[in-house]
Parts: structure tokens; sequence; C-alpha cells
């Protein structure tokens, strides 16, 4: 059986469905599964400025990706002699799933909040009028799909609720596994991966928060946390995994901890693992989540 992969497009630098991807890419191999792998390329993209990315982006996933992604899916099937499943890492490219299949297309749906958001819940995820278009291509397609998988009981309930399948369809909850060997590791081999993260002041306490800038994250209820806390306590706050966003930056200096907050763009897993020894304490205050990676990391 060959495993086909549909990864995600990388300049949209969604850095857990990446990390996903890899893990997948990885460990398949080891349980004797053969794999191939595929991935939208930034070809409209890298001609544009940065206020016309998000939309040559679409050109690159939605208009120039799907012819090439069914050549690949008929080449790769006929290789493996027919024996092929076509699995779509991430539900947000389930637009992909098509119609009439001749093998079965697979997705991992990770959460439907961005769904839920366009049908007007509340998940901190509005969606503009286009966005609506593309969360309901999103749902068709996952009901489309042979099977789902999902990272949670509370993402099933919502695929149970949301999803409606074409056909008799498999969904399953298949909880997500760690994409490193976090572990506990000396306090001076922490500082010394941290030390190749300039512009923090490693030797003081630092309260931790790991997410990207989507708004359900909650960056600006950690800040008025540590907006409390920090006349009592002497220690940091830093931000892992995003720069943080101006109206942020100015809510901090305005606050007097300009100088008290940090932010570690994109580190590898070595050095968030480093991060997680060494810091005073995580905080992960989402709003909603679909599985929440940091927590049992």
């Amino acid at each position: 059986m060959k495993i086909l992969l549909v990864c995600n497009y990388a300049p949209d630098a969604q850095q857990s469905m990446l990390r996903f991807g890899a893990m997948l890419r990885e460990h398949l191999p080891a349980r004797a599964c053969a794999i191939s792998t595929l991935a939208p390329l930034p070809r409209f993209q890298r001609f544009g400025g940065e206020s016309s990315k998000k939309w040559l982006g679409y050109f690159d996933k939605y208009l120039v990706f799907p012819s090439r992604l069914a050549r690949w899916v008929k080449t790769e099937t006929q290789s493996a002699g027919g024996r092929a499943v076509v699995h779509i890492v991430d539900h947000s490219n389930a637009v992909y799933v098509p119609e009439r299949a001749t093998v079965p297309w697979v997705v991992t749906c990770h959460d439907l909040l961005a769904v839920r958001g366009a049908l007007g819940e509340d998940t901190d995820c509005p969606a503009s009028v286009l966005g609506k278009k593309l969360q309901h291509a999103i749902r068709r397609g996952l009901g489309r799909a042979a099977a789902i998988g999902a990272d949670s009981s509370s993402t099933l309930r919502d695929i149970e609720r949301l999803v409606r399948a074409d056909h008799a369809q498999l969904r399953r909850v298949i909880l997500l596994g760690m994409n490193h060997p976090y572990g506990r590791i000396r306090e001076v081999e922490a500082q010394a991966r941290l030390s190749a993260l300039p512009g923090v002041p490693w030797n003081q306490p630092f309260l931790l928060h790991v997410g990207s800038n989507l708004a359900r994250k909650n960056k600006a209820g950690v800040l008025r946390v540590f907006a409390r806390l920090a006349t009592d306590w002497p220690g940091n706050l830093v931000f892992c995994g995003a720069e943080l966003p101006a109206d942020l930056q100015t809510a901090a200096r305005a606050a007097g901890l300009g100088s008290r907050v940090f932010a570690v763009r994109s580190p590898d897993n070595a050095q968030l693992e480093a991060l997680y020894n060494v810091a005073h304490a995580l905080l992960f205050p989402s709003r909603c989540e679909g599985f929440g990676w940091p927590v049992i990391e």
C-alpha cells in the first residue's frame, strides 16, 4: 500500500500543519508504508508584493495545484498497482477531494473552528464573504472523503454535527502524537540552546506562551494577565511562534512593559524543548482549540 500525502502550502507558515506533515513523512516509512508527498508551490505568489501575497497564494493553491494534484495521484496510483490511499494532512485542504475517486481519500481534521465561524458560531474565527464560500467548500470536501480522522472527541462531535457525508464514511478519533520527543534536559543544556535566540535575557525568569497570532489564541489575554502580575513578579513574558502584532507591542509599551515582553519566531524543536524546560510557567488561555499541542508538549 502506498500513502500519498497532500501537504500544506509552505508560504502560509502554518507551523503546526507543517510539523504534522513532517512527522508523517518521518514515521510512516517505519511502519512499512511507502509514501510520496506533494504540496502546492509558490509559483504566482513569488511575483507579488506583501499586499498581494494572500491573493496570489489562492491562485497557487486553488487554480494551479488541483490539476497537478490529479495528475500526480493518477501516476502514483498506477505505479503502486492501484493500491494507494491519498491522505490530506490538513482539513483546510479538503477542497481537493474529488467528486469521483478511484482510490480512497482520507482527511485529518484538526478542528472545524473556521467552518463554525463561517456559520456564525462564536469561535473567534470570523469569515468574509469569500471566506464563507471557502469554508463551505471545505465542508463539502470533507463530506466527499472516504474517511475522516479527528484530533479529538470535540472535533469529532463537530464533524458529526456539521459535515454531511455523500456516502458511507468512516469517522474516528485519532489523537495526535508528539512531533518531537520532548523531555527534561539539564538547565545548562537548555541555556546553551537558547543562546542561539538573541535579544532575550534567558538568565531571568519568564512566562511562556506558544502559538500563532490567531485571535482565538488570546495573546491579548496573556498580556493582560502579565500586566496584573508584573508589579509583584520580576520576570518577563515570552511569546513563541510568531512576531508580536503591532497593537500588542503598543499595548505592552503603554503598560510600561515594553522592555519585559519578547517574541521568539519559529524556534526549532530543540529550542522549543529548551523553552519548556526553563520557563517559569506556560500560559495557554486559548478560547477554542481542536487539540492544543503545547499542552501535551
